[in-house]
């Protein structure tokens, strides 16, 4: 009885309720305005929903804080392989191909040109089922560049892609994504298509 008596003697109560305060104080509300510092904030915790519109300004965030949002691209242009100049050296593995053709922006070729495309493959075996590719369309905003390997299937005929966007000029500086490509030549005239999807910062 008497070892009860002092674990709950008042001394020990009064001992208890300071340590319990003392323990709690880091969820007691800080004291004043403008109290806040970046140690009291948990990396990630601060949300959209916690800041209202309208409170940040420029001035209050450090330069190069903030990253801009990549703006996203989609395209196709047509290749006119009736006006198209090109060569072939070889046969065999080693072999290549290179091309300068003429873009528009649909089908029927019709309309002002949209740039040119500028092409070379490299053969990768020894039938020139497959290659290494490179290829840069020159447009009007600058020119954007994609590379990779180029397959040949029965159901398409020079067929790339997908195959990486690995940069550009001007208006394409910085971009990075994908290029799709497929060649008909029993159109009239004949054609090759260049989808992409990109993005640049």
């Amino acid at each position: 009885m008497r070892i009860l008596k002092r674990l709950f003697s008042p001394g020990v109560g009064l001992g208890l309720l300071a340590l319990v305060v003392a323990t709690s104080g880091a969820a007691m509300a800080l004291p004043g305005h403008n109290s806040v510092r970046s140690d009291d904030i948990v990396n990630g915790q601060v949300r959209t929903s916690d800041i209202k519109d309208g409170t940040i300004k420029a001035a209050d965030v450090h330069k190069g804080t903030f990253q801009r949002a990549p703006r996203h691209h989609a395209f196709t242009v047509y290749e006119d392989e009736t006006t198209k100049t090109d060569a072939t050296i070889g046969t065999t593995m080693g072999a290549t191909y290179t091309w300068v053709g003429d873009l528009h922006g649909n089908a029927a070729m019709t309309g002002p040109s949209k740039g040119s495309s500028y092409g070379n493959c490299v053969q990768t075996d020894g039938v020139g089922a497959q290659g290494l590719c490179t290829l840069t369309l020159k447009l009007a905003g600058g020119q954007l560049t994609a590379t990779g390997m180029l397959f040949d299937s029965a159901a398409c005929t020079q067929c790339i892609g997908p195959i990486a966007v690995v940069g550009g000029t001007g208006d394409f500086a910085g971009a990075t994504g994908i290029l799709t490509s497929s060649c008909d030549f029993a159109v009239v005239p004949s054609e090759c298509t260049y989808g992409y999807k990109f993005t640049t910062p």
